[in-house]
């Protein structure tokens, strides 16, 4: 499965891997990594590895 998210924009905020799984705390921004494309297990997608606002 392939899960595209937008990397920029005023209106975008994602992140990857916060700590709970609707929220933002100690999440890691897909700018901050250069939007570079990152393997998640099913159950790490599942489990709200990424939190996109859009």
């Amino acid at each position: 499965m392939v899960k595209q998210v937008a990397g920029q924009g005023a209106m975008y905020d994602n992140l990857l891997f916060p700590k709970e799984p609707g929220g933002f705390a100690n999440g890691v921004s897909i700018i901050d990594i250069g939007n570079m494309p990152i393997l998640l297990t099913p159950n790490e997608y599942r489990d709200g590895a990424i939190r996109a606002m859009v």
